[in-house]
């Protein structure tokens, strides 16, 4: 048998918007392929990434899905919906016969994002901002403290250590992709391509820019974050970093150029509360003036009773305090207004 029979079988494959992204992408690429736009200046490789923007969502991933958001649950392992504000490229260094890759499932050819990434970038956001105790030791090299705090111990594991907490991969909601795979055909354009390859060359204003395509990524992904049970605690705090470093570093590449920014989307239990909290503090601004030294007592004790999270409690004892600075100077020495500008400070 030739051996380029198996090319020229691709030959014959046309575009089909029901086809596996991943092997559109790595296995079906030729120049000259059938298909190609009216406009024959558009480079192959561009044409090639804007048909696999095209393609739908198989039909065999949304029972997928549903099914393993199902179990997950009956098995105690925690999720969350996490939406992408922008857009998203994980695995762009990935190997790839196009030059830049992307994170695509490799059964059902839908992006994700691994569950490696998202523990890298928590116990990186960990390491950098949350001080002792969350340091990571092998990131001190052979430095004069290589000690792996206790904390980034036991969720992220150390040289020595697992760590309890297992981070699976993001997929993709099904309830929110409208059919069609959030893939974007994307260009990056690379201005001294021999001074970032190799330096041979210094940068210059005459070097030729290098447009060089790539596909990004959108939409909303379901985060499972599990740990044994009686350790849930660490989960939840696993969630609570990823949310901050969501928001702030961005998962994946070129995140210095905004890319893979990304929230928690609320639950029906975190959207009841902050009603609560936004009725409560509704009324303790509309206190006339008059009323404040009066009445302002009362939502105190409302607040004391209060079994709601400790950032929304903080929200609460705020507004009292605000309106007790504002309109009852003799507030400040009651012991319950000093409990409230304690708790405040601590943050706790």
């Amino acid at each position: 048998m030739p051996t380029n029979s198996g090319r020229k079988t691709l030959e014959n494959i046309t575009f089909s918007s029901d086809v596996n992204a991943g092997l559109w992408l790595d296995k079906y690429f030729q120049v000259g392929q059938k298909g190609h736009p009216a406009n024959k200046d558009e480079e192959p490789k561009q044409w090639h990434f804007h048909q696999t923007t095209l393609i739908k969502v198989p039909t065999d991933y949304n029972y997928f899905f549903r099914e393993w958001k199902k179990r997950i649950g009956e098995i105690g392992i925690q999720s969350r919906e996490i939406t992408i504000d922008g857009r998203l490229i994980v695995g762009l260094g990935g190997a790839s016969v196009l030059e830049n890759s992307i994170s695509i499932h490799r059964t059902y050819g839908v992006p994700y994002i691994p569950g490696s990434a998202l523990k890298g970038l928590a116990a990186h956001f960990a390491h950098k901002y949350l001080g002792e105790g969350w340091q990571d030791g092998a990131k001190y090299g052979n430095g004069s403290n290589p000690k792996t705090g206790t904390f980034h111990k036991l969720i992220f594991g150390s040289r020595d250590f697992a760590g309890f907490v297992v981070f699976y991969d993001a997929l993709l909601c099904v309830e929110h992709n409208g059919g069609k795979l959030p893939l974007h055909r994307e260009i990056m354009t690379v201005h001294h391509s021999d001074y970032y390859r190799d330096g041979s060359k210094p940068p210059a204003d005459w070097d030729s820019p290098v447009p060089i395509p790539f596909v990004s990524a959108s939409g909303k992904y379901l985060l499972a974050v599990g740990a044994p049970e009686g350790l849930e605690h660490l989960a939840d705090k696993a969630i609570e970093i990823l949310a901050e470093a969501l928001k702030t570093e961005g998962v994946g590449a070129k995140t210095s150029s905004g890319y893979g920014r990304g929230h928690l989307e609320e639950t029906a239990k975190e959207h009841a509360e902050k009603a609560d909290v936004e009725e409560f503090v509704y009324y303790v601004n509309a206190l006339r003036s008059n009323d404040v030294a009066s009445q302002i007592n009362n939502f105190y004790q409302e607040w004391k009773k209060s079994t709601l999270s400790n950032e929304s409690r903080k929200l609460m004892a705020e507004a009292i305090i605000n309106r007790i600075d504002k309109d009852w100077k003799g507030g400040k020495q009651k012991g319950w207004y000093q409990e409230l500008a304690e708790f405040v400070h601590r943050g706790n």
